[in-house]
């Protein structure tokens, strides 16, 4: 079942951003790193987290897909090539 997004803000943690997702009614941590991030915004000084926001929905459909493969929906930049090649 893939995930749904939250309006629940995004946190810069460390080299990655963490977000929260819903499986049904559980919330599910999920995770971008920053190559990730960097990958699709490339050459910007804004915050990571504001970095993050912009690309939001790809980084959310990416984390629900890694969810759907039984992998932890943690978002790193070999992830974002494979979902273009999808």
């Amino acid at each position: 079942m893939p995930l749904k997004p939250t309006r629940l803000p995004a946190e810069e943690e460390r080299f990655e951003v963490r977000f929260i997702m819903r499986d049904g009614e559980a919330e599910v941590e999920c995770f971008v790193d920053e190559g990730a991030i960097e990958d699709l915004d490339p050459e910007d000084d804004d915050p990571l987290v504001d970095r993050f926001q912009r690309h939001r929905a790809v980084f959310e459909a990416i984390a629900s897909w890694l969810h759907d493969e039984g992998d932890v929906p943690r978002v790193e930049l070999h992830h974002v090539a494979q979902f273009r090649e999808r």
